[in-house]
């Protein structure tokens, strides 16, 4: 048991949560309720619950490592994949908030730091 994968994935739990409720009641709902073609609505519901679904995986992925469950082989390379992930969502946040014309703190939008978070924990852990 590492406790690397457990602060990762209770980071992870809650980015999970955050998504599935403040994110889907300040971003999707809206989104839907606006006047766009239905085809281009369900494209990006579909998106969001795409990720919702891997942060979810992601998230027991993490708790079922951290409880020596799984091969230590497989663990490995499904971690960094996930932490790869999770790198790539938090520099895509950033880069849109970068190149966003509001002009907010950094830390405003700072579900990027826990994602930053999660891979760091994750890289630890490997490095470990």
């Amino acid at each position: 048991m590492n406790s690397y994968l457990l602060v990762g994935g209770f980071v992870s739990l809650l980015l999970s949560i955050k998504h599935l409720t403040l994110d889907r009641k300040t971003v999707l709902l809206p989104f839907l309720a606006s006047d766009l073609n239905i085809e281009v609505k369900t494209h990006i519901s579909s998106f969001f619950y795409f990720i919702a679904v891997f942060y979810v995986l992601a998230t027991l992925s993490l708790f079922v490592c951290y409880l020596d469950l799984i091969s230590q082989m497989y663990a490995y390379g499904l971690l960094l994949f996930i932490a790869l992930d999770y790198a790539l969502f938090a520099i895509w946040q950033l880069y849109g908030k970068i190149m966003s014309s509001e002009k907010q703190p950094l830390l405003f939008y700072c579900h990027w730091l826990g994602y930053f978070v999660v891979t760091g924990c994750i890289i630890l852990w490997a490095l470990d």
